[in-house]
């Protein structure tokens, strides 16, 4: 690399110099080609000295530092506390107290008190009502929790009628209750169930036939009505009363709202 860059030097000065002769001699063309070069060497270097310093950015003190050592040089002795300005922040005035307030709030108490006083002779006075009321209630029976045999005689005891398919229908929608889990569970059904009527018009479920085709809580609706059903007399070709065994059927659908 060396010899090359001596060949490039001396190539480009030969003709100024008269040097060409000395490629041959290493250490004679070396010196030339520094002392040629030396002017250029010192400006690089004195640029890189003094302009470089110049041109490289100044990291200046912020203000507030610089106004920080200018307190702390000086001395306590020389401030006058008195000429020295104080900076005061604005303070908002206290909101004015209401003199009527105190009072309002007594008066809102008294009132208080005497609603509660005036609530308490009431709940006093009313106090034996309400313990007759509760004896007088446990003594009543309630008329959902008396027993089927009730509700059975007061239908056995009205007159007969003859069975007809329409007096059934007519009885089942008006005395029918829907089961409360069947309604939580959207369930219908359509029960089919066999019965014998005897002379008298009584109706009992068939024993040798007694299958039921829905859940359980269908059932049991359906045995309640059947219980509870009034009498129907079925009459033949003659006119009299005869024993009879029928299919009924009680459906169950859903009440549309």
């Amino acid at each position: 690399m060396l010899f090359e860059l001596t060949e490039i030097i001396f190539e480009n000065r030969n003709k100024l110099y008269g040097a060409y002769y000395l490629r041959k001699n290493y250490h004679k063309a070396l010196t030339i080609g520094f002392l040629t070069n030396l002017p250029l060497i010192l400006l690089l270097a004195l640029d890189v000295k003094f302009f470089s310093k110049s041109n490289s950015p100044t990291t200046s003190k912020p203000q507030g530092q610089e106004f920080m050592l200018q307190v702390q040089e000086v001395e306590l002795q020389d401030i006058n506390f008195e000429e020295t300005p104080i900076l005061l922040l604005p303070q908002t005035p206290p909101p004015p107290k209401n003199e009527t307030e105190p009072q309002k709030n007594s008066e809102k108490n008294t009132e208080n008190n005497q609603e509660i006083s005036v609530v308490e002779d009431i709940t006093q006075n009313k106090t034996p009502q309400n313990e007759k009321g509760s004896t007088s209630t446990e003594n009543k029976p309630n008329k959902d929790t008396l027993p089927n045999s009730t509700s059975s005689e007061s239908n056995h005891n009205e007159p007969a009628q003859t069975y007809s398919p329409d007096m059934w229908s007519v009885y089942v929608k008006k005395n029918l209750r829907y089961p409360p889990q069947a309604l939580r569970e959207r369930k219908e059904c359509n029960v089919f169930v066999a019965v014998v009527i005897d002379e008298t018009g009584k109706m009992e479920i068939d024993k040798e036939r007694a299958n039921f085709s829905c859940e359980e809580y269908f059932n049991e609706e359906v045995r309640r009505l059947i219980a509870n059903a009034p009498r129907f007399i079925v009459f033949d070709a003659s006119g009299k009363p005869q024993k009879k065994k029928l299919m009924l059927k009680i459906p169950f659908e859903l009440p549309k709202n």
